[in-house]
């Protein structure tokens, strides 16, 4: 049984269920992973899943309005990810809602959730005007707004690496949050 420590990310990683032709993959609508998670007080929360493919990032030939383009490297597969807020195993149910109303279940998994140093999740105060952290502490937000160009290549030259780079670059200074502003 897998392990994680409280309040840290654990992901699932599940393939694409069989035959997709006609569906959109990325479009709920059409394919949907859900799913419920039960923690060791029985508190039930939905799970929402959602489409996955590893690629790379390639300048668009010939295109000087373009920035770039997404090129796929990897099998499709769909993805769940969770969270534990109290220690002790949790169970997971998840299955694939498809269009015209057929479900695929999935074998159910579990994992421990065991003490970690992380301090919780953000959420609002007990004074209800501020941010707070699960284990008590004031939580103040510090950051920056991102500009990002349109999809059209204004700011040209700028790439997904580019805003990658500055979130790293925000995090390395004691960044915690930051608000994007794109245009599209």
């Amino acid at each position: 049984m897998k392990s994680s420590p409280l309040h840290q990310r654990v992901e699932f990683t599940f393939p694409a269920p069989g035959d997709l032709t006609g569906l959109n993959p990325f479009d709920t609508r059409d394919i949907c992973l859900r799913g419920v998670m039960t923690d060791p007080q029985g508190t039930r929360r939905e799970v929402c899943g959602f489409a996955d493919r590893d690629h790379r990032l390639d300048p668009v030939p010939g295109d000087p309005k373009a920035i770039e383009r997404a090129i796929p490297t990897g099998p499709l597969v769909f993805r769940a990810r969770v969270s534990a807020c109290v220690a002790g195993r949790h169970d997971l149910k998840l299955w694939y809602e498809l269009r015209g109303g057929r479900r695929v279940e999935l074998e159910p998994i579990s994992f421990e959730a065991v003490p970690g140093v992380h301090p919780g999740h953000v959420r609002l105060g007990k004074n209800g005007t501020s941010f707070a952290t699960e284990d008590g502490n004031p939580f103040y937000p510090i950051g920056s707004n991102l500009c990002w160009p349109n999809m059209m290549g204004h700011f040209a030259g700028q790439k997904l690496d580019d805003l990658r780079q500055m979130i790293e670059r925000l995090a390395q200074h004691g960044g915690t949050a930051f608000r994007l502003w794109a245009n599209t």
